[in-house]
Formats: C-alpha cells, sequence, structure tokens
C-alpha cells in the first residue's frame, strides 16, 4: 500500500481495472443459501412431496421431456438469483437495500413474529443510495467511472449468474425482467442434538440450512415465463393452498434433492422445506402473527435510514435454544445463566453507503434480569490521549472493572458446581484455610472484587518494525486501592522471580525506576527457548490511571502529548467523528496500517497473487470504527468502514 505524507492513497492504485471476478454459483460457500448443485444439493426435503387433501388439491404434471438447455436451468436461476444476496466487489459489500423507516417491507408481512433471523436486501439501492453507492465504489478496480456504474453493476450481476457453464442464467433476460428488486431471506436454526463427544453428532453430515428466500416480484407473467422455459425435463407436483399454486420440483432419477416455490402477487417464495412455504403464506394471509408487526422490530425500524442498503433481525433466544450442550457436560443454570442473559437479546440492524463509506447500525435490547451488568453510561474520556499516533487497534469500554468482576464470579460459581457434578471446591487448600481469603492475603481482594477499583478501560495495539508493542490505559476510581492492590500484584510476581528466577521455565526478574517523579515497576521475562525474544512489561498508577504495556509503553504514554496521540490522529478523527461523542465505548482499527502490517509478511511465492488480485482492493481501506451508546433501555452499536 502506497501513502504520500497526508495519507491519500496514491493514484496509481487507482487505476481503472476490470470489475473483480466474482466466485462462480458452482465454487461459492455462498450456493448453499438456497439452490442445490446437481452434485451436491442444498435443499433437503423428500424428493417426492406427499401432501393430503387439507386446504390443497395436488396435481402432478410432468413436463416437456425434451431438455432445455443446460439441463435444469431453473436450478440455476434460483441459485443465481439467491446469490445476489452476496455479491461484493471486495470481499463482502452487498449491493442491497430496504423500505421507509418504521414500516416493515413486503417480505417482511410473510415472516412468522417467532422467526430467529431474518435479512432483508434490494438491489434497486433507493433513494440516495445508489449514488452514494457509486461514490464509494469509485475507490475501486473497475469502478471509477460513475456515471457507468449502473453498467458496471449490471456487468457484475450477470458476470456471477453467468458463471456456470452448464445452466448459466442471464441477468438481463432472465431476472431483471420480473425482479423487484428485494431479496430477504427468513428462518430459524436447527436444533441439532449433540453426541457424546466433543463435537457435534452428524451421522449424515451437518443438517442443511432450513429457511425461506423470498424475491420481490414486479411482473409475475414474465417471471412465470421465465420458469416454464428453464424447468426442462424436472419432475414438478403442484399443490393448491390458501388460493396459489404451490410447486415442487425434482430432477428425474434422484440426481438432485428437491425444493418447492411459489408465486403470490408480489413475491417468489423459494424452500427446501414446504411447510415453510404453507407457513409464510398464513402469516401472510394473517391467520399467524407477523414480524412486521412485532413491536420491537417496527420501533427499530423507525430509528433507521429511510433508505438503506441492508436490514437485518437477530433473535438470540431462538439460536440459544437450538444449540444444547453436550450430553456429557452437563451444566447447572447458574454456569449458562450470564450467556443466556447476555446473548438471548433481539437485534435489528441497517447498512447505508455514503460517499466515503459504508455505515453500520445495530440496535439491540440491553441483557436485565439476574446475573446481567448495569448499562454503561454514555460519557467522553481523554483515554485515547496516552495512546501513540500510530496505533492500529484501539479499544475502550466503560465500567471495565465492575464487568470483569461479574465474570469472574460466575466462572468461580460455575467452578464450584461445574459439570462433574461433585459439589462444591473444598474450602481449604492443605489447612491453609478458604482459599478466598488466601487470595485476599496476597493480593488484597477477594477474585471478584479485586478489579472493583477499575471504571473505564482502553487497550491499544501498534505494529512497527515487524514488532506488536502497545498497552492499557485505565482510570481508577480510588488511586490509593489501586496502588495498593497492584503492590500486592508486583510483590507476588517478584517472590516467584526470586525462586531460582524461573516460573514456568522462564526467568522473571523486577525493578523499579523513577521517571520524572513517577514509580514505574518493570518485569523482565526472558524464555528459555533461544529464539523467543525478551518480555519486558512496564506498570505504573499516576494521576488516577494504571497504565500496564510492553516496552517503553507506560513511560512513553506518561510524556505523551495530545498533539502526538492517538486522539489527534486525523484518520481517528475522522473514523469517530459521526458517532456521539458521548459514548459507552469504541472500537477502532486502522486498515490501511493492518494491511501494511499483512503486505509486509507475505511470503514471497505468493506475493505476486496478493499484488495483482488482492492489493488493489485493499489499498482503497482506511479504518473502520464502530461506537456504542446507551438510546434509552437500547444499545446502539454505530459501524463505519471508510476508504480513501
Amino acid at each position: 500500500m502506497t501513502t504520500n505524507q497526508d495519507g491519500a492513497m496514491n493514484d496509481e492504485t487507482r487505476l481503472d481495472r476490470d470489475p473483480p471476478s466474482f466466485p462462480s454459483v458452482d465454487d461459492s460457500p455462498s450456493k448453499a443459501a438456497i439452490a442445490p448443485a446437481s452434485s451436491a444439493p442444498l435443499f433437503t426435503s423428500p424428493g417426492a412431496v406427499a401432501v393430503g387433501a387439507e386446504k390443497s388439491a395436488v396435481t402432478s404434471r410432468p413436463l416437456d421431456p425434451t431438455p432445455s438447455k443446460g439441463g435444469g436451468r431453473l436450478r440455476w436461476l434460483v441459485a443465481g438469483a439467491a446469490t445476489l444476496i452476496v455479491i461484493l466487489v471486495v470481499g463482502g459489500v452487498l449491493f442491497l437495500a430496504a423500505p421507509r423507516a418504521g414500516a416493515a417491507s413486503a417480505t417482511a408481512h410473510y415472516v412468522p413474529a417467532d422467526t430467529g433471523m431474518y435479512a432483508e436486501f434490494r438491489l434497486d439501492l433507493p433513494g440516495d443510495q445508489h449514488d452514494a453507492l457509486a461514490a464509494f465504489m469509485n475507490h475501486f478496480p473497475g469502478f471509477a467511472d460513475q456515471a457507468a456504474f449502473q453498467q458496471k453493476l449490471d456487468e457484475s450481476l450477470n458476470s456471477v449468474l453467468n458463471n456456470k457453464t452448464n445452466g448459466a442464467v442471464d441477468w438481463n433476460n432472465d431476472v431483471k425482467p420480473w425482479f423487484g428488486g428485494q431479496v430477504a431471506v427468513f428462518g430459524n436454526p436447527s436444533t441439532t442434538q449433540f453426541g457424546s463427544g466433543a463435537s457435534p453428532n452428524y451421522p449424515a453430515g451437518p443438517p442443511d440450512p432450513e429457511g425461506v428466500v423470498a424475491f420481490t416480484v414486479s411482473d409475475k407473467t414474465k417471471l412465470q415465463s421465465v420458469i416454464d422455459a428453464n424447468l426442462g425435463n424436472s419432475l414438478v407436483n403442484g399443490l393448491n393452498y390458501q388460493g396459489v399454486e404451490i410447486e415442487t420440483v425434482a430432477q428425474p432419477g434422484g440426481t438432485s434433492r428437491s425444493f418447492s416455490y411459489v408465486i403470490t402477487d408480489d413475491a417468489l417464495l423459494v424452500s427446501p422445506d414446504i411447510d415453510l412455504l404453507k407457513q409464510a403464506l398464513d402469516v401472510r394471509a394473517g391467520q399467524n402473527p407477523t414480524l412486521a408487526d412485532d413491536t420491537f422490530f417496527t420501533q427499530q425500524l423507525a430509528a433507521l435510514h429511510a433508505d438503506r442498503l441492508a436490514t437485518v433481525y437477530f433473535d438470540g433466544s431462538k439460536h440459544l435454544a437450538a444449540m444444547p450442550l453436550p450430553s456429557d457436560m452437563p451444566l447447572p443454570a447458574s454456569c449458562t445463566q450470564i450467556a443466556n442473559t447476555m446473548v438471548g437479546v433481539k437485534y435489528v440492524g441497517e447498512v447505508t453507503a455514503q460517499n466515503d463509506h459504508l455505515a453500520f447500525t445495530v440496535r439491540s435490547q440491553f441483557p436485565s434480569g439476574d446475573g446481567a451488568p448495569p448499562a454503561p453510561s454514555n460519557k467522553q474520556t481523554t483515554l485515547a490521549q496516552a495512546m501513540p499516533a500510530d496505533t492500529m487497534a484501539y479499544f475502550e469500554t466503560r465500567n471495565a472493572g465492575a464487568n470483569l468482576d461479574l465474570l469472574i464470579k460466575n466462572l468461580l460459581d460455575c467452578a464450584q458446581t461445574g459439570p462433574s457434578q461433585a459439589g462444591p471446591l473444598p474450602s481449604g487448600l492443605g489447612g491453609l484455610g478458604d482459599t478466598s481469603q488466601l487470595f485476599v492475603q496476597f493480593l488484597g481482594a477477594k477474585p471478584d472484587q479485586y478489579l472493583d477499583f477499575i471504571d473505564d478501560a482502553a487497550v491499544g495495539v501498534t505494529y512497527a518494525n515487524d514488532k506488536v508493542g502497545g498497552g492499557i490505559v485505565v482510570t481508577v476510581d480510588d488511586q490509593a486501592v489501586a496502588t495498593q492492590r497492584v503492590s500486592k500484584l508486583l510483590a507476588l510476581i517478584k517472590m516467584l522471580g526470586s525462586f531460582g528466577g524461573q516460573s514456568a521455565g522462564a526467568q522473571i526478574s523486577t525493578e523499579e525506576i523513577d521517571h520524572k517523579g513517577t514509580k514505574v515497576s518493570v518485569i523482565h521475562v526472558v524464555s528459555p527457548d533461544a529464539g523467543s525474544s525478551p518480555l519486558t512489561l512496564q506498570v505504573a498508577v499516576a494521576d488516577g490511571r494504571l497504565y500496564l504495556g510492553l516496552d517503553d509503553f507506560v513511560t512513553s504514554a506518561l510524556d505523551r502529548s495530545t498533539s502526538d496521540s492517538l486522539a489527534s490522529s486525523a484518520r481517528y478523527q475522522k473514523a469517530i467523528a459521526s458517532a456521539p461523542a458521548d459514548n459507552a465505548g469504541i472500537i477502532y482499527v486502522d486498515v490501511a496500517a493492518a494491511a501494511n502490517a499483512y503486505e509486509s509478511n507475505v511470503p514471497a511465492d505468493k506475493k505476486q497473487d496478493f499484488d495483482a488480485n488482492k492489493k488493489p482492493f485493499i489499498d482503497p481501506l482506511s479504518s473502520f470504527s464502530l461506537v456504542s451508546h446507551v438510546d434509552g433501555g437500547i444499545m446502539v452499536r454505530n459501524g463505519f468502514l471508510f476508504v480513501e
């Protein structure tokens, strides 16, 4: 990666190259999203679907036995169309969109209210998203001419669909004439049981995903004509349900598993399971509750942008319920309670495009109940001022000490009632008394209270001269307590070092230095491995902060001026500028610096391929940030991926 002195990308990386070559339907992992390949099919419904007479009438119709070109193009039509939801020019930029804020889209009205996952995408790029995405993509090879963006987009879509030599689908002729612009995927996780081993017991291989893929339809007649023209010699069973025809398609001779589809007034629904299509139709008919009327879902939609590239809904409790513990590792409720509390919440998110970045927003319920940590406070800190300007990755969080103490408490409670079911751990070790009191004697507090003096915390990582560096800076609410506990910990380390100077085979020594009136403790660790470099750690408590870092991180942080810090970095300031200044946490990655570090370590035999096929698409990337804040009872996370 080459940059000028101002950090801007060198124009030589902005050549208008051909668009990237997208994965073929046959080789891409994304083919598992909807339709099967003839050799490795996805859909797992029985090949011949038996249906009863309830609310239905079944017809079986053999089609023209003469195979059409490609022998089963309908499968590839569906597979190719579904692949649209995963196209991106560089490793993941999706061409997606959604409805107006606060109102659920057409496809959401087919989704059961208790679904575990729903994602909706539109390729028609509503409102300002077409021009904004064109400006964003302008930074990548093949998209330098913004005026030709739509042409490039159509060419990219067509290259995806035509990347299958047998049964390729043409975007302009087979999809675009009927496609309404929106794709949605929804369903629940499989409830796979675990065996007695450490891994799931899959006697017939991992289960296929269960769900429905929905495409909005602008012209039913054209869609039906495309389907009829591409069914070839597939076997089709028809089932009339809710006044529409559900078609189940299977290849003759059992060469491919079946899938079912139904065309309604506004959508094409496809699924490996005909029962899921029935459920979707029942929901659309108002016979069962729909996600489109879910209060949490619609309230979060109202807080998102009217025009966006993607909308996602996720219910963590559904996925937890689908992941039972291994039968040979039972855990009491006290061990899983915190995980259930923290993960089992609902999320609604979006992706939008701006001229120089993609923006990601996720709104989620805040965990509540027994074992849940308190909501963090929105505020500003000066911790980034302690980090060097070239910090490659930075993480800042609130209530760090309380959250770590809570985690330690849960781990200890779990250990005392662990999977062996042998009962609590013994209260004494060899007559030494209560182990928690022993911890207090050596370190000054119980394990689950040891870090209660910590408030906010920040971690920074650097990479320079082929060496990783960095450290931790935390604010303390009682400097005397912090000094006492750190001193006890250092005394314990010094004692371990005094026992022959070795611990776990490593040589440990300590010293104290005076740095402009501040006592800095230095720990030296020398590994017996001849190929390992010595490790040096510095620790200090000063000015209401605790510093811990590699090499000279602490002394440098004590001397650092704001103008020489991460807080004054133009790239960092830009990365967090669009998020609230008062926040509950920050994650920042200097993607350009990380890319340079990665490039410097690319093996020589892979350098040519990297320079030709990866570097042009990595070079435009500048930074990624994720800033959290609390909005009432909702946790909001705003992410930004910048290019330059």
